[in-house]
C-alpha cells in the first residue's frame, strides 16, 4: 500500500499543485492549440475535455500521478492513461503514450 493512497491525500496534494492554465507559449492566447487548463478533476485541451479517475502515485518521483482519462470532443469520445506532475519551474509535465510534453505555467485570462 502506497502512503497516502488509501486516504486519496497523495492524488489530491499533486492535483493541487498543478491546477491552473498551462501552454508551451503564454503569448500565443487562450484558445492556442497547445494550451491545457487543469480544473480539479479534469484537464482541458484545445477542443477536449478529460475526466482524470483513478490516481496512483508514481513511486520516486515527487507529486508525479498516473491516471485513467475519459475524454470527450469534436463529438467522439475516448479513454487513455496520462501522467501529470509538477515541473520544477512551477509548469506541467504531461505524459502519454510515445508523448511527453513540459508547459510553462500561463497567468489567468
Amino acid at each position: 500500500l502506497v502512503p497516502g493512497l488509501a486516504t486519496g491525500l497523495v492524488p489530491a496534494a499533486a492535483l493541487a499543485q498543478i491546477e491552473g492554465s498551462f501552454a508551451m507559449d503564454c503569448a500565443a492566447g487562450a484558445l492556442s492549440e497547445d494550451r491545457v487548463e487543469v480544473m480539479g478533476t479534469v484537464i482541458f485541451f484545445h477542443e477536449s475535455r478529460c475526466k482524470l479517475t483513478n490516481p496512483v502515485p508514481v513511486r520516486g518521483m515527487t507529486d508525479a500521478v498516473l491516471y485513467d482519462v475519459e475524454c470527450s470532443g469534436e463529438g467522439e469520445v475516448w479513454i487513455r492513461r496520462i501522467l501529470l506532475m509538477p515541473s520544477f519551474d512551477g509548469g506541467l509535465i504531461r505524459v502519454e503514450d510515445g508523448l511527453a510534453l513540459t508547459y510553462l505555467r500561463c497567468a489567468a485570462d
